[in-house]
């Protein structure tokens, strides 16, 4: 769903208008060239639609019908339920494989080894889905690139509660981050 959202911005693209009659005009441009969180809200100021990253009231946008507004709620379920993978997942599987490739591209370039490591959100979790969509999406991906694959899944799962995690949230808290360092540490020996 992410990629979804980020498919428009590109860092560093030159904006629509480089140079305006005014240094304001500048200076906007630029930001939107840097900062998604600035392309987005200019975005959404021009167009009058709710990005997802600023919907204050879901049920005020839902009332209203704007496109996003089942973002969060079906955020975590798009590898568990089908319509919501026909709805976001398999849109944004393409644009996270083209976007991989791209990186691929660039760390191969600079002589850079890429791994990918995927992990579980509270939501995996607490459904015991070690073998979510991701997990085989992207270790395919990996085997057909010769990339080294990291699964966090059966780590993060063996305790069956998202412990882990800040509370309601998918990232990490900082026993989460420990967890993951001392997992990466081993692959990087």
């Amino acid at each position: 769903m992410d990629e979804i959202i980020y498919k428009d911005y590109e860092i560093g693209k030159k904006p629509d208008v480089l140079y305006g009659p005014s240094d304001f005009v500048k200076i906007k441009n630029f930001l939107k060239s840097i900062s998604f969180t600035y392309y987005s809200l200019a975005k959404l100021h021009h167009r009058n639609d709710p990005h997802p990253l600023v919907i204050n009231n879901l049920y005020e946008a839902k009332v209203q019908n704007y496109p996003w507004t089942d973002y969060y709620t079906e955020r975590k379920t798009w590898t568990s339920d089908s319509a919501v993978l026909r709805k976001w997942g398999i849109k944004g599987l393409k644009l996270a494989k083209a976007n991989m490739e791209n990186l691929l591209h660039l760390c191969n370039n600079h002589s850079i080894k890429m791994k990918i490591v995927v992990y579980p959100y509270p939501y995996h979790i607490l459904n015991d889905n070690k073998k979510c969509l991701q997990v085989g999406f992207w270790k395919k991906f990996c085997s057909d690139h010769e990339i080294e694959f990291i699964n966090l899944f059966p780590l993060f799962i063996q305790n069956k509660t998202p412990n882990n995690f800040i509370v309601n949230d998918v990232h990490w808290n900082i026993n989460g981050h420990h967890l993951v360092a001392r997992e990466i540490i081993k692959y990087l020996n």
